[in-house]
This record gives structure tokens, sequence and C-alpha cells, in this order.
């Protein structure tokens, strides 16, 4: 067994919020993680996550996101950045202008959610962002993603990555139907 990858707490969120934070706090961790990302394993610790602050793009506050995402892009360097949109929150016209203000900002991805804010990825919200961003910017579906069925349909959709900790089921169907067989319908039960 491996010892468990510990993130250093001067590189955790001083304000606990999971990086909705202010800028400048998630802009010191990101000029901190940039100088030791090589050391951690796992994709999701060589990105620079970046929530968007919610309650301002539900308020029309449009310069201000982008600002605060620009901020974490700009100081993340070469580090790819993805923007958490929490589309539980958000309706289809707060979906699709996030997205543009994610691309606008310069990030790399938009993603559906966390999983800390209830519901996941369906399929209409990353119609919306897939048309709502640009050619650079990718898609990544994640929450609610635990059959074959379901990841091709947020493929279909226009997620370029998916989120999911039903992988194994996934990859189960994916084989059986490689292999010549039936797919059986076969849903992770055991993830949200």
């Amino acid at each position: 067994m491996t010892d468990p990858i510990l993130i250093p707490a001067d590189l955790l969120p001083a304000d606990g919020r999971f990086g909705s934070g202010p800028s400048k706090v998630r802009q010191e961790q990101v000029t901190a993680l940039a100088g030791v990302w090589q050391s951690y394993l796992g994709t999701s610790h060589r990105q620079a996550t970046v929530k968007s602050q919610v309650g301002w793009l539900r308020s029309g506050l449009d310069d201000a996101v982008v600002e605060d995402i620009r901020a974490v892009t700009e100081a993340s360097g070469s580090l790819i950045t993805k923007v958490i949109l929490e589309t539980a929150y958000l309706d289809d016209e707060q979906i699709a202008r996030g997205s543009r203000l994610a691309g606008a900002g310069g990030a790399d991805f938009v993603k559906t959610s966390t999983g800390f804010a209830g519901g996941g990825a369906t399929v209409e919200h990353v119609r919306i962002m897939r048309e709502n961003v640009g050619p650079g910017v990718q898609v990544k579906a994640s929450g609610g993603v635990r059959s074959l069925a379901t990841a091709l349909e947020m493929l279909d959709a226009g997620a370029t990555r998916l989120g999911t900790s039903g992988s194994a089921t996934i990859l189960g169907e994916l084989r059986t139907l490689l292999a010549g067989g039936d797919a059986s319908g076969a849903v992770d039960t055991t993830s949200y």
C-alpha cells in the first residue's frame, strides 16, 4: 500500500469554501501549487480548479466573474484551469453565460459540478455549455455519469471529459460490447 497523498496545509483554501474564496486567496494557492505540482499524482492535482462565483453570476456581475477567473488563469501559467459552474444552482441562461465567461477568462475547461451542490451533469446542461464555449475550451460532465449509456450521451452532447466514480461499470459494459456481447444496461448504484 502506498502512502496517502497529503496536500500541504498552506495550499488548502484558507476560507474552507473549496476554492470559492476571494481571487487573491486562490491566486496565491495556484502560485504556490505551480512550484510543486510535479510531485503530486492524479490529473486533478495538476489542474487549477476554479469554482465560479455563483452569486456573482446569478446577479449578472459578469465583469467580476471574468476578472476573478482571469486572475487565476494568469497565475496558473501553463497549468490547465477549469471553472466549475455548479449547474444545479443555475438556470439555462446562467449556464450559457457562465460558460462564455469562463472562456473569456481564459479557462481551459468548464465543468458542470463538484457534487457538493447536489445533482450532477445533465445532457441538456452539457449541450448548453458546449454551444457557448469556443473550440479551445473543453467541457467536463461530472456527477451522475454512472452508466455507459449516460457516458455516451454526455460525449454526444459535447463533453470532452467525464468525471465519474462509475468507471468500472462503464468500462465493463464497453468491454462486453467490444467483445461482441450485448450491453446489460448496468448502472453504478454506489455513487451519486
